[in-house]
């Protein structure tokens, strides 16, 4: 398929991680609010050593659907530019470490830098499934 002069593949390999992916992150967003509140990071709990999973769970939790709908858009813009390189799920696999690093940076930063933290491993997460 021609978009915008880019030529796209239309493949089921090729466009079903990324769907999967915001097909999830969609989903997450349409649980009950005391099922989101479970999965975000509690930065203290989490120093406590309760909740260890939302360390990768609040990372696919937003706060709005406004900030659903921007991360959605940023990850169709990743595939868009960077589709000829990917090949599968294989791309996928270094996500859960970067969701780790970000949410490990948000824990043990100050509050103020854990937002930056985060918008820096998301760009990081697209650069690792593009490369």
């Amino acid at each position: 398929m021609q978009v915008l002069g880019f030529q796209i593949p239309t493949s089921r390999d090729a466009i079903a991680p990324t769907l999967s992916v915001m097909a999830i992150l969609t989903l997450i967003m349409l649980l009950p609010g005391t099922w989101q509140d479970a999965l975000k990071l509690n930065r203290h709990a989490v120093l406590e050593g309760q909740y260890l999973w939302q360390l990768i769970t609040g990372q696919l939790v937003h706060h709005s659907w406004s900030h659903l709908a921007l991360n959605l858009l940023g990850l169709m813009v990743c595939w868009a530019l960077f589709i000829d390189h990917q090949r599968g799920w294989q791309r996928w696999l270094g996500v859960p470490v970067i969701m780790l690093s970000s949410s490990l940076a948000q824990i043990f930063s100050t509050p103020m830098y854990a937002s930056m933290l985060a918008s820096r491993a998301h760009c990081m997460a697209c650069l690792r499934i593009a490369l």
